[in-house]
Parts: structure tokens; C-alpha cells; sequence
């Protein structure tokens, strides 16, 4: 059984990890991207792109999806990873 000593030292530590993720989630250091993928049927098949935009609008990037498999749910993947690539620091 816990002591009423030893709940209390693991409520507090608990609180002030959630401090700390507060603290980091607040921080100006943080980089906001917005990512999409898509894709279109058509006569000739499919086709899928992908849209990177960062908040700050230094880097917008619109790309085909590369590969024969073109998939909605590939291409936001692709989005994602490929954000990751690309992105500095």
C-alpha cells in the first residue's frame, strides 16, 4: 500500500511534468506546418499531390506523389515525411 507521503510526492511530480509540457508547447521555438495529400480519378487514371505549408510562410511546397500507387492516404503520409526531410533544424 502507498503512504499518504508517497502519493503526494507522485501527484507532485506528475504536476510538474505536466508543467513541463506545457512549458515546451508554449515555447517560440516551435515550428508550425500544415500538410495535405490528395487524390483525383480521372479518364487517364489516378493522380495524387501533396501541399506543405509553413505557418510562417517561409516554405510552401506542392508536389506530384511519386510512384505508380496513387492514394489519398499515401500521399498524406508522403506529406508528412516528406515535411520531415525537408524541414530544417
Amino acid at each position: 500500500w502507498l503512504t499518504s507521503e508517497t502519493a503526494i510526492q507522485i501527484f507532485t511530480n506528475h504536476q510538474l511534468k505536466k508543467k513541463q509540457k506545457k512549458e515546451i508547447l508554449r515555447s517560440n521555438d516551435k515550428i508550425v506546418i500544415y500538410t495535405d495529400g490528395c487524390c483525383k480519378t480521372n479518364n487517364n487514371g489516378c493522380f495524387a499531390k501533396i501541399g506543405i505549408y509553413y505557418k510562417d510562410g517561409s516554405k510552401q511546397i506542392t508536389e506530384s506523389l511519386p510512384g505508380s500507387f496513387q492514394d489519398n492516404n499515401r500521399a498524406k503520409i508522403y506529406a508528412v515525411v516528406h515535411t520531415l526531410e525537408t524541414c530544417e533544424n
